[in-house]
């Protein structure tokens, strides 16, 4: 059986009706969200995983990584939703939140659902690290791969894992992920960002225009890749990629 899976940073600034067209046009079956969130003025502080979840009918689980100075109802974080029946969700921290701006935990957070999928049980995983500038592998980073990497060398079958990893293909961080799971595609000189200005002036690294790879898609071995392809939008900063497996 064929199963498709759609990846995207949909962007905190970018209107959720926008994004659920685009998902809706292509009908994936488990979709990986970053950057969803709740009570934000970008979206008249929808709360845009239950939006997402409901206009699609889809099964889901959400954490924030992000939450904004005030009364802590201003949220960003990470969700994955599943035409399937979700068994078993869990989430785990892999940055130490630190403050930056209007942000008052500014954090990773790795997203995971075990779902069953016709007579298989898959695991789903998502994450969304941490930027710095100029996409440097700083010593926070290396922790934060750390954490990553202690999580995803235990997955040994039917497993898949999306995310923004805000690091190019050359960097540490992904050659430490190939080390236990294969890319799923499409080619990694194939960019996701930037495709707009997210305006955010303490990232010297997000000016640089689209260049770069930072979304990316891995996989354990027995899933077999079909196809794979990054989706062309208007909508969000980054890309969507869609990648489809037989199980």
């Amino acid at each position: 059986m064929l199963i498709k899976l759609l990846h995207w940073n949909i962007w905190f600034k970018e209107k959720i009706e926008n994004i659920v067209e685009l998902l809706k046009e292509y009908q994936p079956d488990i979709i990986c969200l970053n950057e969803l969130s709740r009570g934000l003025e970008y979206n008249d502080r929808k709360n845009t995983v239950k939006f997402v979840a409901d206009y699609l009918g889809y099964n889901y689980f959400f954490h924030e990584g992000m939450v904004w100075k005030g009364d802590g109802n201003r949220v960003a974080g990470n969700g994955i939703f599943s035409k399937f029946p979700i068994i078993k969700s869990l989430y785990v921290n892999t940055s130490t939140p630190i403050r930056r701006g209007e942000i008052e935990r500014y954090g990773s957070v790795y997203v995971e659902t075990k779902m069953k999928a016709f007579d298989d049980i898959l695991t789903i995983g998502t994450d969304h690290l941490i930027y710095f500038s100029e996409f440097k592998e700083t010593e926070d980073k290396i922790r934060e791969t750390d954490r990553l990497v202690e999580i995803i060398k235990k997955k040994k079958s039917k497993y898949v894992i999306s995310g923004d990893l805000n690091v190019p293909p050359t960097s540490n961080t992904i050659r430490r992920v190939e080390k236990h799971l294969s890319s799923s595609g499409p080619n990694h000189e194939e960019k996701t960002a930037f495709t707009k200005d997210a305006d955010i002036p303490d990232y010297a690294g997000w000016k640089t225009g689209f260049e770069w790879r930072l979304d990316y898609v891995f996989a354990t071995k027995d899933m077999k890749i079909k196809s794979a392809k990054i989706l062309k939008t208007e909508f969000s900063d980054h890309l969507p990629i869609l990648v489809e497996f037989e199980v």
